[in-house]
């Protein structure tokens, strides 16, 4: 009999519950979760799943649904780390951005021989946190292939925790950068497993910088969440119900995406030399988001400033956002309000934790590094911070090259690794400093 490929999930997230369903009906393969709350788990996840024409193209799609199930082989608690991790080919993080280092320092000291491990989502300078804990707990950084994944490959959300979860869509390549100076062989094998577990085609990135650079959730949640939510005050006001996140997408929502977009492709254009790799091309994954990064290279940018182009290219987006099949059932994440007046954003949720201290405070901080004017990108991190009860940015700090405030270091702001200037940050870039 063929050796089973052993595949290790870490964390009880949404996205696991897919894997699980997914891969756990696939005899070839042997499935481990380790979660903080095994008792919650079943051995049987039941996926419910919306199938588009396209997943290139949803907009506007009719659609159609299958079900199907899987079964995990073990359900273990993190103190069983090392035994989840046992001779496992591939060790996978499917977890919020914020939870990387604390998993991380879990999982690494458990890993026995050469193995495969990452993440389904590596926004916010995974191979950092990878190289900054290797030292910390005396590993070598070479022994293991670390991948991300630019852009999380589900659409999900498990609405029974434990038992069953509703997938509303599959994005259509898996765009992976791997950490470090492995050797080829080792990063074939590492795509090719991938591409076997997920089951969609491979692009392989030319740095781990695009991942941190990536033109996803960290520009969605806070141009969408800022927009929606302007003028709210904590404590005070209160929501009848929690907002379709796309599907109420207003024109401003639309504004702030193509300012942070604008923003981000400026400190690209920066960080090429420094990379020695074309970054700017994989910006945008999306066949929407490439589709407005060409035409704003070419023609969109001698447009910019002019008040009409903008209203239409605003209104545009936020029309395609609110026209998304896919994206249509996301709400705004909210709690019930302590004073019984309805429902409060819930400024705790992995929503606002990864993408403004893990998403836009790091790139912000590679554009003080670089010298790149970032306003937009600051301004969103400033409005966020103050409904988060933090202080990642000073409003008015004395020295503009120092900008940050006392919660650096819950952020992943290169600036937390000790880098201020550009030949720390070529180091940290390059994989030979943190």
């Amino acid at each position: 009999m063929a050796r089973r490929t052993v595949v290790t999930l870490c964390a009880g997230s949404s996205g696991n519950h897919v894997l699980a369903a997914d891969l756990g009906r696939r005899p070839e393969i042997e499935l481990r979760l380790v979660t903080s709350d095994p008792a919650a788990f079943g051995p049987r996840i039941e996926c419910e799943e919306t199938l588009v024409l396209s997943d290139s193209i949803p907009l506007l799609s009719p659609t159609r649904t299958r079900r199907y199930a899987g079964t995990l082989d073990a359900v273990l608690p993190w103190e069983r780390i090392d035994e989840a991790c046992e001779g496992a080919d591939i060790v996978v993080l499917t977890c919020p951005v914020h939870c990387h280092r604390e998993l991380l320092r879990r999982v690494l000291p458990a890993l026995s021989r050469p193995t495969i491990v990452g993440s389904l989502f590596a926004q916010g300078g995974l191979d950092w946190i990878f190289r900054d804990l290797c030292r910390e707990l005396d590993l070598p950084v070479g022994r293991h292939t670390l991948f991300g994944l630019k852009r999380f490959p589900f659409l999900c959300k498990a609405h029974e925790r434990g038992r069953a979860v509703r997938l509303h869509g599959r994005f259509p390549r898996v765009v992976v950068a791997f950490a470090g100076r492995e050797d080829e062989a080792r990063r074939a094998r590492a795509r090719a497993l991938l591409g076997e577990l997920l089951r969609k085609p491979v692009v392989t990135l030319p740095s781990f910088v695009s991942c941190t650079l990536g033109l996803s959730n960290q520009v969605l949640h806070p141009a969408l969440s800022g927009a929606l939510l302007r003028g709210f005050v904590p404590g005070r006001d209160a929501l009848a119900e929690a907002p379709r996140l796309y599907g109420d997408c207003p024109a401003a929502g639309g504004a702030d995406m193509c300012r942070l977009a604008a923003e981000f492709l400026e400190l690209a254009s920066a960080l090429e030399p420094l990379v020695g790799a074309p970054i700017r091309r994989t910006l945008g994954i999306d066949p929407g988001v490439r589709v407005y990064m060409e035409w704003r290279r070419w023609i969109g940018r001698h447009l910019e400033g002019g008040r009409r182009y903008e209203r239409l290219r605003d209104g545009f987006v936020a029309w395609l956002l609110r026209h998304n099949r896919r994206l249509y059932p996301a709400r705004l994440p909210t709690r019930p309000d302590p004073h019984g007046r309805g429902l409060v954003p819930d400024f705790g949720s992995r929503f606002w934790l990864d993408d403004i201290p893990h998403g836009l405070c790091v790139v912000y901080g590679l554009g003080v590094l670089m010298g790149v004017p970032m306003p937009r990108t600051r301004a969103l991190v400033l409005e966020h911070q103050a409904y988060m009860g933090r202080r990642y940015l000073e409003e008015a700090p004395a020295d503009p090259r120092e900008p940050f405030g006392p919660d650096l270091d819950r952020s992943g702001a290169p600036q937390r690794y000790g880098v201020h200037d550009r030949a720390g940050l070529v180091g940290l870039l390059r994989g030979t400093a943190c």
